[in-house]
């Protein structure tokens, strides 16, 4: 006879392990289902073999373990043989949190929960006693290794959800996520838990990774929705990974730098909650099988990218499991027929469960009521794919809020016009100059406002986790549905008018990047409510230009485009065709053309802007003069040098007349003359403007301005071009210092100057110089701005043609490929930067391709 078997769910197999273990450890012997059972036998017939071969059995408590049916013919067994408990037959171990009833309550049970290891391994032995005779400790199945004990967590941890005690069934989709995990096959595993809006995807990755936490030293979890939420969780692994770059502002050298660790090593879990589709998680995914990643999102198409698992409802038998769970009087007919109108959607169920147990309503009442308002809910012409028994659920749950606290039910309506996840608290807070009432006076007071968020989330509308609030995306589609269309308008208004005055992008204050990273999606969602319920107005054309020209510095200047269309569309519509404000917003669409290459069209909106500021200020008005600056710098990108330096000389007079000769905007103007002269070949008169353009600046601001860098780097230049590479360099140098001094070392206007230097080192064939100077411009862009953005592909292109004439083609066509890459991606193939780019490289090919 054996001395113990090990009675466990599946949900706990860890704790079983760990028993299995210890019992083993201390000399005892033991059978337990996951070492003895063989693969493919009768579940009931071992079963039944290790009650009638052991003398004593261990039953591994949980909620799950008292939930599941199978488990409680196997206590029952032992009990039957010792119901007064003499003979301690039957040993109960509580390692999760549960409430003991029926047989088992009088039991008394050894308690693991909440213990350290040592702890838990003294409550254990004193549970079960000492062998009746010493034993030598066997080697543990399989000669495995000791795991770590399942009360401790992995060394970093940010699954934001606690276990959820209540989780039911999914037994074989869990059985069959970990064993597609655990087979080490490349294309297995990343897996994509797919399904509707509802059915428990998340709770199932929650569940996966609890159960399986004692297998990994790293779990880390992302919530992929947007793609801000997307970066800023991936971003945040740095810290808790021991990352140097965790302090790092600039976001895309994190994300790099935690992808890198996840490649480099192995024993940890990834999870990406709500991806929305492939390509927008395919630059955070680990290349390699060193560990483990689940996607969960509502898309199925996630071939090439991840194994498929697809989650369906519950069986009608786990719906009413969950509901009785819950639910403690609720007969079985009646979880049935509520099953049944709730379709059993996972989430519609918590629901109902989570309102009826907060009301005190009657299933029977809810039922009814469920009933009576199903024809109402269809008639407000839900979207197609809107799951009705849940958009009914939150109907009653919302009004029964608007009677409980108005004030939560206002911030709902507020957050209904915004991006469903991470809302910052405190874009509510504060705020109450842009809000109506009762969220006006509510988002003035903190306590007020904690309170709100503590109702709305009591009726499971609202999530919190740490400083933001989440809401659903079908309860914001249902709140804003069952609005009156002035309601609608009022709090559309409000969204975008606070995210206007909020949103923080300053294009030369990296500081203000990672704010408008994270509200960007709010942004963007709070002027398309805006523009689609007709409220647009002047704070919407503001965010998107906003929006729009954060947007440009990440280099996606297709998004960027379209919305500074759209701020324009309603400038036009606010102000008329030949308002300042309609001028502001072509101006920057002329920008955002000229660096797509679209030169004529971006000629055509600098030209429509000048129009309209000569008409509205006059022909010597500032703003002429920088929209002339613009334009010259267009004409001089096409090559009409004359008509470039037309424009250039028009804003300096303009200038000059408004400011005097020695302003510093005067100095901007005569140096953009002197670039166009430099451009022209004129290299004297060049410098002859550069120098003026320093002096300006040197009065104005002292030798040691970033101003006067910029200036001393342009005369570098001009010297370059003259030949002077010794003066070139010494200029070049002393801007670089002068930026080292203001900025530090590792931003993008000291990783110019950087390059700069390396072009000069070219020149002098310094090319093992000029290389070091170059790297450290792309390391410096690569951390600022990303490995894909078009000042890295300038770089990469420069590194490739010092590496061609150092005599390592090899290396030189793989850097020229990586920037026509990033070109080609940015600008597309017929941009003129992109062409170049290509002939270089065509350049390098036939070189190859030539007989030695």
């Amino acid at each position: 006879m054996k001395d113990f078997f090990v009675s466990y769910n599946r949900a706990d197999r860890a704790w079983a392990e760990w028993i299995d273990r210890e019992l083993r450890t201390a000399g005892f012997s033991v059978v337990s289902q996951f070492a003895d059972f063989a693969v493919g036998s009768n579940f009931v017939v071992e079963m039944d073999r290790a009650t009638r071969e052991c003398e004593r059995m261990i039953a591994v408590l949980s909620p799950s373990y008292l939930a599941a049916s199978f488990t409680q013919p196997e206590w029952a067994a032992f009990f039957a043989q010792d119901p007064m408990g003499l003979q301690r037959k039957l040993v109960p171990v509580r390692v999760r949190e549960c409430e003991v009833k029926g047989l088992l309550g009088p039991v008394v049970y050894a308690d693991l929960v909440d213990l350290d290891e040592d702890a838990a391994r003294a409550a254990l032995l004193a549970g079960v006693g000492r062998p009746a005779a010493e034993k030598a400790p066997p080697v543990f199945p399989g000669a495995a290794p000791r795991g770590r004990f399942p009360g401790v967590l992995p060394r970093v941890w940010t699954v934001p959800q606690l276990r959820n005690p209540l989780f039911t069934g999914r037994e074989a989709l869990l059985e069959g996520l970990a064993a597609a995990l655990g087979s080490g096959r490349p294309a297995a595993v990343t897996q994509a838990i797919s399904g509707l809006g509802g059915v428990g995807k998340t709770q199932l990755a929650v569940e996966y990774v609890y159960r399986h936490a004692s297998e990994y030293e790293v779990v880390a979890w992302v919530r992929a929705e947007t793609a801000a939420t997307l970066a800023a969780d991936y971003t945040g692994l740095a810290a808790p990974l021991g990352l140097p770059e965790a302090t790092l502002a600039e976001q895309a050298a994190v994300v790099e730098a935690v992808r890198r660790w996840f490649e480099q090593h192995g024993g940890w879990a990834l999870v990406f909650d709500n991806a929305t589709e492939p390509g927008a998680i395919r630059a955070y995914l680990p290349r390699g099988a060193s560990g483990h990643v689940l996607l969960t999102s509502r898309r199925r198409d996630w071939t090439g990218t991840a194994g498929a698992l697809e989650v369906t409802t519950f069986e009608r038998a786990e719906s009413i499991q969950y509901l009785r769970g819950r639910l403690a009087t609720l007969d079985e007919q009646l979880a049935a027929r509520l099953a049944a109108d709730l379709g059993d959607l996972p989430l519609a169920l918590a629901q109902a469960a989570a309102f009826m147990e907060e009301s005190g309503l009657a299933p029977a009442e809810y039922l009814d009521l469920l009933r009576e308002r199903r024809r109402e809910v269809l008639r407000r012409g839900l979207p197609a794919d809107y799951p009705e028994p849940v958009a009914t659920t939150w109907e009653i749950s919302f009004e029964r809020l608007e009677e409980t606290s108005p004030a939560a039910a206002a911030l709902l309506q507020f957050c209904a016009f915004l991006a469903p996840d991470d809302i910052p608290l405190d874009l509510i807070a504060g705020g109450g100059e842009h809000f109506p009432e009762p969220l006006a006076t509510t988002a003035a007071d903190p306590l007020a406002l904690r309170d709100a968020v503590v109702a709305a989330r009591r009726f499971s509308l609202l999530t919190v986790e740490g400083d933001a609030l989440s809401v659903h995306r079908l309860v914001q589609a249902m709140l804003r549905d069952r609005s009156e269309p002035e309601a609608k308008k009022l709090w559309a208004a409000a969204a975008v008018e606070r995210m206007a005055a909020v949103f923080p992008f300053r294009e030369f204050q990296l500081d203000t990047w990672p704010r408008s990273a994270r509200l960007l999606p709010h942004a963007i969602a709070a002027a398309e409510h805006a523009e689609t319920l007709g409220v647009a107005g002047k704070p919407t054309s503001t965010l998107l230009n906003q929006a729009a020209l954060y947007l440009g510095t990440r280099a996606e200047l297709g998004s960027a485009l379209r919305l500074l269309r759209r701020a324009l569309v309603i400038a036009e519509a606010i102000h008329g065709l030949d308002h300042p404000e309609v001028a502001k917003r072509a101006l920057n669409i002329g920008e955002i053309l000229r660096k797509q290459g679209d030169l004529p069209g971006a000629l055509e909106y600098a030209g429509r802007a000048l129009d309209i500021f000569e008409a509205a200020y006059g022909p010597m008005h500032r703003d002429v003069a920088v929209v002339a600056n613009n334009i010259g710098q267009i004409l001089k990108d096409q090559g009409d040098l004359s008509g470039a330096l037309e424009y250039a000389r028009r804003a300096l007079a303009i200038d000059e007349a408004a400011y005097g000769p020695e302003h510093p905007e005067v100095a901007t103007d005569a140096n953009n003359i002197g670039l166009i002269f430099q451009s022209q070949g004129d290299l004297a008169g060049a410098l002859e403007y550069a120098r003026r353009a320093m002096d300006i600046d040197q009065a104005a601001y002292g030798p040691a301005h970033h101003k006067v860098a910029i200036r001393a780097n342009n005369i570098g230049q001009i010297l370059k071009d003259q030949g002077d590479l010794a003066g070139a360099l010494e200029y070049t140098r002393r801007a670089l210092e002068i930026d080292e001094a203001v900025y530090g070392t590792k931003r993008p206007e000291v990783a110019i100057l950087v390059n700069n230097i390396g072009s000069i080192l070219w020149r002098q064939r310094d090319f093992t110089g000029a290389l070091e100077y170059t790297q450290r411009a792309l390391d410096i862009d690569e951390a600022a701005y990303g490995p894909a953005h078009p000042k890295v592909a300038i770089r990469a292109n420069n590194i490739g043609t010092i590496l061609r004439d150092q005599g390592n083609p090899s290396e030189a066509r793989r850097y020229i490929r990586r920037a026509l890459t990033i070109f080609e991606a940015t600008y597309g193939p017929d941009n003129p930067t992109t062409k170049l780019v290509a002939r270089n490289l065509a350049s390098l090919d036939q070189q190859d391709s030539k007989p030695g």
